[in-house]
């Protein structure tokens, strides 16, 4: 399966940034198999960078993700479909 992160940097190696309270689901590394929903989060990130650093870029990071291995060591959480729903 392929995924991806959209970001301001290139993630090689993801890791889990335990003090990010504020995440929709908790600490986390978030991923999308929808390219073009990583493309939307990578110009958010940059926008959002830009404003401290002119220089920012949006990134997208892909990964092949082994999901059968993921499951047996780490705990995912996996939606079907995305939602519309406004909080």
């Amino acid at each position: 399966m392929i995924l991806y992160h959209g970001s301001t940097v290139c993630v090689r190696d993801p890791i889990i940034i335990s003090n990010e309270l504020d995440r929709d689901f908790g600490a986390g590394f978030y991923t999308t198999d929808i390219p073009e929903q990583a493309i939307r989060w990578a110009i958010r990130k940059a926008r959002i960078a830009s404003k401290l650093n002119n220089n920012a870029k949006g990134i997208v990071s892909t990964y092949n993700f082994d999901f059968d291995k993921a499951l047996s060591k780490l705990k995912v959480k996996q939606f079907g479909e995305p939602d519309d729903i406004k909080r």
